[in-house]
């Protein structure tokens, strides 16, 4: 018996030790692939998708206290560092405070993704108290007859024109034109021209896959390139691109286009979930020749994700 509990002893210690350096090594993996990976390598998108800098953050407590219970001070003290720094990264990377107030001659902007809540008329009913010339929905909900009409009926003075995947747009100025199609399977997207203000401009509307499994990279590659072909336009990108904002994707929309909460915003990015939001995937970009005055994220429960609301001057030019 007393021969037994030793060893009982020893092989406990052998699997803590062991599983505190299995933790160790998964989270230093995720941490190199969050900051010098990213998801330019399809086998590590997984992984950055679901590591989020406050995940990262926990993460590291976590090991903090395993280590700190193991008595291992040096390594606790390692990681409870390591969380401090995550924090600190996030709050730099997604906190903003550009914002300024806007004038009565700004456009306004809404974009959303509804979720595809069967509460129609409450769903107008939040978007209203917004007053936006142009409003950009996603999961809107308006598969069937009655959604539809009630959309309609909530926007008597606008058009309202129910688009082809689930989006919608309306809009106080006219819709000249409209085209849609798929974003290489892997999300879909609607492109219109719409007449507003005095100005024609060009509007993206997008929802990307979020299947997590998935790379975002084959709905990128569409996207920029309808980017690049409109670059001279007056043009406005709003989606939900399940996709966090310091993707490497983006970069090739920052050639041409400016991310309305970066540039406008006041308070954290992150869009996704309510009601702890950890993820920024939903956004509104814009041409560079169009300043952004202010960009808010709101609060709703008919969502689970914030809604984004940017204010924009008069584009620079007249550009068509």
């Amino acid at each position: 018996m007393n021969t037994i509990l030793p060893q009982n002893n020893t092989v406990v210690r052998q699997s803590s030790r062991l599983f505190r350096n299995f933790l160790s090594g998964l989270f230093i993996a995720c941490l190199a692939i969050r900051f010098l990976v990213k998801d330019w390598i399809d086998a590590f998108s997984i992984v950055y998708y679901s590591t989020p800098l406050p995940i990262l953050a926990i993460f590291s407590f976590m090991l903090g206290m395993i280590w700190l219970l193991s008595k291992r001070i040096r390594f606790a003290k390692f990681y409870f560092i390591v969380t401090i720094g995550c924090l600190i990264a996030w709050s730099c990377s997604s906190f903003s405070a550009n914002s300024s107030a806007p004038t009565p001659d700004n456009l306004k902007l809404f974009f959303w993704n509804a979720a595809y809540n069967k509460r129609a008329d409450e769903i107008a009913s939040y978007i209203h108290r917004f007053n936006a010339d142009l409003i950009g929905i996603v999961e809107a909900g308006t598969q069937t007859k009655k959604a539809r009409n009630i959309w309609k009926n909530a926007y008597p003075s606008y058009n309202v024109e129910l688009l082809a995947g689930g989006m919608a747009l309306i809009t106080k100025g006219e819709i000249l034109s409209k085209e849609s199609g798929s974003l290489g399977r892997r999300g879909r997207f609607n492109l219109l021209e719409v007449a507003l203000n005095g100005e024609q401009f060009c509007v993206l509307l997008v929802d990307v896959d979020g299947d997590p499994l998935r790379s975002r990279a084959p709905a990128f590659e569409p996207l920029a390139k309808m980017i690049r072909s409109h670059s001279q336009a007056n043009l406005i990108v709003m989606g939900d691109f399940n996709t966090p904002l310091d993707s490497i994707l983006f970069e090739s929309f920052r050639e041409y286009l400016t991310h309305a909460f970066e540039s406008g915003g006041n308070g954290f990015a992150e869009t996704w979930p309510i009601p702890l939001p950890i993820l920024a995937i939903d956004h509104i970009w814009v041409s560079k020749k169009i300043k952004v005055t202010s960009c808010n994220l709101n609060w709703s429960r008919l969502s689970d994700h914030r809604s984004v609301a940017a204010s924009l001057e008069p584009p620079l030019g007249n550009a068509k």
